[in-house]
């Protein structure tokens, strides 16, 4: 008769695993889930011995409370995938100090293949916030759970709380996938952000609610093809990609998609945020489509002078002319507190779809403010707000405005222009089958009266129809050089001032080469007239009211 013979392993050691290989469960190691004991050295015994298993294996976590150090689960693992699976909860230390000196609390550094399924993580960084918030001596802090120079990485329905920094912190990683992840620090809670990544390529983040005191998403230097979808934000500091350009030598940003994003509360929506110094560093082929934003202070904003304590979007040294191709589409931002959307220095930008909302009495609430900007397209978008539905300002070229309803507010402006000497103009600028309803103006050209190379040429206006508009057609130079010409085409609808065409015009620097084409505008109680001061054109077809435009005769 044959010999059988049994081998007796810990009852505890292998159980069932939801992949083909062997599950190590770390109780079997020595961890204890009683929330005190340091079972740090356990969890790594258990990740070694299944780093050195030729075969994929799963590293268990039941249920309780398991009390860990800063800890690194280093690669190069024998076999082709390991599985963390996570249904305990696991706490960082009382002291704070233990996790700021080390930088990070639970590091995977090296590992290629890898999948992190569930559970819970407490860094207890409320400790630490305390600190900052009385003006302790106080560490910077460490973050919660970071991947380093990893490849192949999976993790689905993690929970986050109370990091001391940032949650999550993905740096020379290629294909990371977050799936699911609950991320949660109070509103005040300093640096806490949800995702940070670096010089990664190929990351995926979805499904996932992330509340914090900071940036909720963060693509920093060396971030290529970043996709995001179905993800909320908010409290904290929305999605951010930046800063850059903090040293000369510095990596862009390339390819990154938000699409279906919701924002509740926060400082910012959508930011594109660098240095005002000189760098190599980009931003190119950014999509933010689909996002919704309720009560967001600044819902989207490029902004090349980054400074924290301001709202600004302004360009001193980095060309956002690296900042190219870029696509929102159906994006809603309501309640800005100032501008809604913020270009500078930006080539080929594309807002289709947008929907806009201010009060109407709401103060420098401006739709959309574009400057130092080539190639723009406007397109299909209903803008209300307090101040200017669109306006253009220096630097302006290749803009088109097309099938975008306007009201209350202020119109449609180009300029202003001429604050400055040495500025630079708008050019080529066309606004196609506009609707104004209830506004202040309706298309408008306004320049500083004070010497200034800035000018205003190649300016369409086309198919444009107002409702109770109350100055409806507005070229005030009042004393500025501003020249050139502007064209009117199709105009028609209805005015509650007196006036109702007025060109404002320098006796230095006149208006010249105006045209007008069938301009038919009607006032409620009677028949509105034209004001013109120094300004020269023609006048063709129907126009009412009645051109005032003089016959330029060269001498």
């Amino acid at each position: 008769m044959a010999k059988l013979t049994f081998f007796l392993l810990p009852f505890a050691f292998f159980h069932l695993s939801s992949s083909d290989g062997p599950s190590l469960n770390v109780v079997s190691f020595g961890a204890n889930g009683d929330g005190v004991t340091d079972s740090t050295q356990a969890f790594l015994s258990a990740w070694e011995s299944a780093c050195n298993m030729s075969i994929p294996a799963e590293i268990y976590v039941p249920m309780g409370n398991y009390l860990l150090n800063p800890v690194i689960f280093k690669g190069d693992c024998m076999g082709p995938h390991l599985t963390m699976t996570i249904n305990g909860t696991l706490v960082g230390p009382t002291d704070y100090n233990l996790i700021a000196q080390a930088a990070s609390w639970i590091e995977f550094h090296g590992v290629d293949g890898l999948s992190i399924n569930g559970g819970l993580l407490d860094a207890r960084g409320q400790y630490l916030w305390d600190c900052k918030a009385n003006g302790g001596d106080c560490p910077f802090g460490g973050r919660s759970l970071s991947l380093g120079n990893s490849n192949n990485i999976v993790i689905t329905n993690l929970t986050s709380i109370n990091s001391q920094m940032f949650h999550v912190s993905i740096n020379e990683c290629q294909n990371v996938t977050l799936l699911g992840l609950t991320i949660w620090a109070d509103g005040e809670s300093p640096n806490t952000d949800g995702i940070h990544i670096e010089n990664s390529i190929g990351l995926n983040i979805l499904h996932s609610p992330i509340q914090t005191g900071d940036d909720c998403i963060s693509a920093g230097p060396g971030t290529q093809n970043l996709w995001i979808e179905d993800v909320s934000c908010g409290p904290g500091h929305g999605i951010s990609i930046g800063s850059l350009g903090a040293e000369e030598d510095e990596e862009g940003v390339l390819n990154v998609t938000a699409k279906n994003v919701s924002f509740n509360g926060t400082q910012n929506g959508l930011r594109i945020k660098t240095w005002a110094r000189p760098s190599n560093a980009f931003v190119q082929d950014v999509h933010f489509e689909g996002g919704v934003m309720y009560n967001v202070s600044n819902p989207i904003i490029i902004d090349q002078n980054y400074c924290p304590s301001r709202n600004c979007a302004y360009d001193q040294s980095l060309s956002l002319g690296n900042s190219n191709n870029v696509v929102i589409t159906n994006l809603t931002s309501i309640n800005s507190q100032m501008f809604h959307v913020s270009i500078n220095e930006c080539q080929n930008v594309t807002l289709l779809g947008l929907t806009i909302w201010a009060d109407g009495d709401s103060p420098n609430t401006d739709g959309i403010h574009i400057e130092n900007s080539i190639g723009l397209n406007i397109l299909h978008s209903p803008i209300q707000t307090g101040d200017d539905c669109i306006s253009a300002g220096p630097g302006t070229q290749n803009l088109w405005i097309e099938d975008v309803s306007c009201g209350p507010g202020h119109g449609i402006s180009i300029g202003s222009l001429g604050a400055e000497e040495d500025e630079e103009g708008v050019r080529n600028v066309t606004a196609k089958n506009v609707s104004f309803n209830g506004t202040e103006n309706g298309l408008r050209i306004k320049t500083w009266a004070r010497p200034s190379n800035a000018f205003v040429q190649d300016v369409h206006f086309e198919g444009s129809v107002m409702y109770n508009v109350s100055n409806p057609i507005i070229i005030d130079q009042n004393y500025c050089p501003s020249r050139n010409c502007a064209y009117d085409q199709g105009i028609h609808g209805t005015t509650v001032s007196a006036i109702a065409m007025r060109f404002n015009c320098s006796s230095e620097n006149p208006c010249t080469g105006l045209l007008l084409e069938d301009v038919q505008l009607t006032g409620e109680s009677q028949w509105p007239q034209s004001s013109c001061e120094n300004a020269y054109g023609l006048a063709i077809g129907s126009v009412q009211p009645e051109s005032c435009l003089q016959l330029l005769i060269n001498p």
